[in-house]
């Protein structure tokens, strides 16, 4: 115990850039232990504000993480000052940027406590200067090149968490939007045994024509010939037939589809393609059902809509 708290006065006296101590700490063969403590207690802050998140296993991993880290951030600065001409060893390196280390055990402070951590640049430069032998210039310049690279990789992180984030809203939305249509279409009245049973009811209708209300949005394949439309409650049916190749029309609806501002989700087999569609903004979807190889040729065009 003695032993620690004498790594402890040294790391105070690192951080307060004491050159002797800093030689001393790099000499001692004994000081690679208390290096890995302090580093291991500096992530015990991030394992409790885990514990607040509901990951008790935090206490324990983020500490061997941090240490983890500790090993490959010693190693890019460690190349990073041999390839400006820097000369000493990795193990000495470690050493003296773990002691250090201890002023990043503020970081249990709420919000503020990551602020003193940004004197450990001030430390490495110290240090580079000490142990690996470089000018004060070239120092800065492995610092400056460290905090560069660090600053980029979180900025990245920073920016993959956010498109992630933006990608998961829109897809959850997009599925909610799908499973409400679906839900409403998928409400099919139930068909009537005989006629006599359901004498004067019309649970659907089918009509030989376009509707007149038919939404100028969905596209209709040229040339394509109307077989039938069928209203099944406020859900509409339109069945078309074309002459045309299943690969043309199925290119042209894909294509169609998204110049009208239609989202789209492809489920497609051998000979057969179904088009989801759905415009988020306006909360209406749906179906196109495209199928080749027909008795007569071309290709057969089913589209399911809800007025």
């Amino acid at each position: 115990m003695s032993k620690f708290k004498d790594a402890l006065k040294k790391s105070f006296e690192i951080i307060k850039l004491n050159r002797e101590t800093i030689k001393e700490v790099m000499e001692d063969k004994e000081a690679f232990l208390p290096a890995l403590v302090i580093v291991g207690i500096g992530g015990i802050p991030l394992g409790i504000w885990s514990i607040f998140r509901g990951y008790f296993i935090g206490i324990i991993i983020a500490p061997v993480a941090l240490v983890a880290i500790s090993f490959v951030a010693t190693g890019i600065v460690f190349v990073i000052a041999y390839l400006l001409g820097g000369k000493g060893r990795y193990i000495s390196l470690y050493k003296v940027l773990g002691y250090a280390y201890i002023i990043c055990w503020t970081s249990i402070i709420p919000y503020i406590g990551w602020i003193p951590s940004l004197w450990l640049l001030v430390v490495l430069v110290v240090a580079l200067q000490v142990v690996m032998g470089l000018s004060k210039r070239r120092a800065i310049i492995a610092g400056a090149i460290l905090f560069c690279s660090w600053l980029i990789f979180f900025l990245v992180l920073m920016i993959i968490g956010i498109a992630a984030k933006k990608f998961t809203d829109i897809t959850k939305r997009h599925v909610d939007v799908t499973e409400k249509y679906m839900s409403e279409t998928e409400r099919v009245p139930e068909m009537p045994v005989s006629v006599e049973e359901n004498m004067g009811e019309e649970p659907f209708k089918i009509i030989n024509k376009l509707p007149e209300d038919f939404p100028d949005d969905i596209p209709v394949y040229k040339g394509a010939k109307l077989a039938s439309t069928m209203a099944i409650g406020d859900g509409k049916s339109l069945n078309l037939t074309t002459d045309a190749s299943f690969e043309e029309v199925k290119k042209y609806y894909k294509e169609e589809l998204k110049k009208r501002g239609w989202e789209t989700t492809v489920m497609e087999a051998e000979g057969y393609i179904t088009i989801a569609a759905y415009k988020v903004k306006d909360e209406r979807g749906l179906t196109v059902a495209i199928s080749g190889g027909t008795s007569v040729g071309g290709a057969a065009i089913m589209i399911i809509y809800k007025d």
